[in-house]
C-alpha cells in the first residue's frame, strides 16, 4: 500500500453466505454472503455486533479510523424488490488508491468495479483493489435476512493516504428516483465538477444511497449524459430525494 493507499475494513453485525453478483446499473441477486443500512458516524465506540477485539481497535485507535453504524434494511417497493437486507453505498475515490474491503465471517462485499470469489465460488468477504482514477466506488452490502427486516450493523473504514477526496466520517442518505430504470446520473462533489472529463466514471444509478461525505457540502446530481446539472445540499444526517 503507497503513501496515498487506504484499508477499508467492512464489520457487519449479523450475516448469512449467499451468492452476490452486482453490477452498475444492475439489478443485485441474491448473495451467498448478505448485508445493508441508515448510518450514523460512530468514532472510538466499543463494538455491539460480536465483533472480535482486534476489529474493535482498528477502528477505535488507529489513525484515522473511522466507524460509520448503520441499518440494513428490506425493500420490497420499486423496479428491484430485495427480499433481504441489504445496504448500498457510495465511496469517493481518488486515482492510485489501494482498497481493502473485509467482512467478518459469512458476510458478503462486492462493488461497482467487482467482488471476490472464495473457495466454494461464493461472494467473498473481502476485495482489494487499485483504482486507475477519480469517480465513484459503489459497495454493496449484504446482511442475512433470517435476522429480520432490518438487522444494524458497523461499516469501519481505515484509511491510508492523503487525498483531495477526503471522507469526513459523516454520512447522508440520497434516494433517485426516476420512471425510467435504465437511467444513470452522475455525482461529483462540486468542487471537482469543473474538472471532470468524463462522468460515466461518477455513475450511480436511480436508487437510495448512505453517501460516505468529503468535504463538500455541495454535490452536482446530473442524468447521463449530462446536459443540466442539478446542485444537492448534502449535510451530515440529511435524507434528500431527487425525483427525474
Amino acid at each position: 500500500m503507497g503513501e496515498r493507499s487506504l484499508t477499508l475494513a467492512i464489520s457487519v453485525c449479523s450475516l448469512v453466505a449467499t451468492n452476490v453478483s452486482c453490477g452498475r446499473g444492475n439489478a443485485k441477486s441474491r448473495p451467498d454472503n448478505v448485508v445493508s443500512g441508515g448510518a450514523s458516524a460512530v468514532a472510538n465506540q466499543p463494538r455491539e455486533d460480536g465483533g472480535s477485539a482486534a476489529d474493535t481497535q482498528s477502528c477505535g485507535t488507529a489513525p484515522m479510523g473511522i466507524c460509520y453504524r448503520d441499518t440494513a434494511r428490506v425493500s420490497l417497493t420499486g423496479d428491484e424488490p430485495v427480499q433481504y437486507p441489504h445496504r448500498d453505498w457510495v465511496w469517493f475515490a481518488a486515482a492510485g488508491d489501494s482498497i481493502e474491503i473485509w467482512a467478518p465471517s459469512g458476510a458478503s462485499v462486492a462493488t461497482s468495479i467487482g467482488q471476490e470469489r472464495d473457495s466454494l465460488n461464493h461472494t467473498a468477504r473481502q476485495f482489494r483493489h487499485r483504482l486507475p482514477r477519480d469517480g465513484v466506488l459503489e459497495i454493496y452490502v449484504f446482511l442475512d435476512g433470517a435476522e429480520g427486516d432490518t438487522v444494524p450493523y458497523t461499516i469501519r473504514i481505515l484509511r491510508r493516504g492523503s487525498t483531495s477526496l477526503t471522507p469526513t466520517g459523516r454520512t447522508a442518505t440520497l434516494s433517485v428516483v426516476s420512471r425510467h430504470e435504465a437511467d444513470q446520473f452522475s455525482l461529483v462533489p462540486l468542487s471537482l465538477a469543473s474538472t471532470v472529463r468524463d462522468r460515466s466514471e461518477w455513475r450511480i444509478v436511480a436508487r437510495p444511497y448512505k453517501v460516505a461525505l468529503v468535504n463538500d457540502s455541495l454535490y452536482e446530481l446530473c442524468r447521463l449524459p449530462c446536459s443540466s446539472p442539478q446542485i444537492v445540499l448534502l449535510t451530515p444526517s440529511a435524507t434528500v430525494i431527487k425525483k427525474f
